[in-house]
């Protein structure tokens, strides 16, 4: 039966990572190597790593910083859009609230339910026009960031592609 120390369980029931003075489970009672001697095996070297970009050819760097450079523009591209949004949320709220307002003070003159009612009738209607015509807005806003975000990265993948189609041209 395996102790607490060996089994990596503390008294609290988590578990705990190996020790250097905690035993190590051995080859013979499971079959198998040692724990450590299985992740030394499963750490790359740096010719294995190396080995997993032989494909990009020697400009690598290159054509990776010419990805972050996209993204890095994708990421700027987003923000101004998603700033414009905004600012267009607050002018619009701003100028619903100013109608609202008004609406609020012609109810307050009103002699009669009927016009009460005219009153709030044009206030639902112009609110209710006023409303889809801003979602509709808003989401024409939202599609061109999107695209615009999509645009600066198409052309960092294109560039980063097309370098890479020519040096590996090149060590051909």
């Amino acid at each position: 039966m395996l102790d607490v120390a060996q089994s990596g369980v503390g008294g609290d029931g988590l578990l705990r990572r190996p020790h250097a003075t905690q035993p190590q489970l051995s080859a013979t009672r499971f079959g198998r190597e040692s724990m450590a001697t299985q992740s030394q095996e499963k750490t790359p070297s740096a010719a294995a790593f190396n080995k997993m970009f032989e494909g990009f050819g020697d400009d690598f760097g290159t054509n990776f910083d010419s990805l972050m450079k996209a993204n890095a523009k994708a990421g700027q591209v987003w923000m101004e859009q998603c700033s414009k949004i905004s600012r267009e949320l607050m002018e619009f709220t701003n100028n619903r609230w100013s109608k609202d307002v008004e609406a609020f003070r012609e109810l307050s003159e009103c002699r009669d339910p009927f016009q009460a009612f005219q009153v709030q009738a044009n206030c639902v209607q112009s609110a209710m026009k006023q409303y889809i015509d801003e979602a509709a807005k808003l989401t024409d806003m939202a599609t061109d960031a999107s695209v615009s975000c999509f645009k600066s990265i198409d052309e960092g993948v294109r560039s980063a592609t097309s370098s890479g189609e020519e040096s590996g041209r090149k060590a051909a």
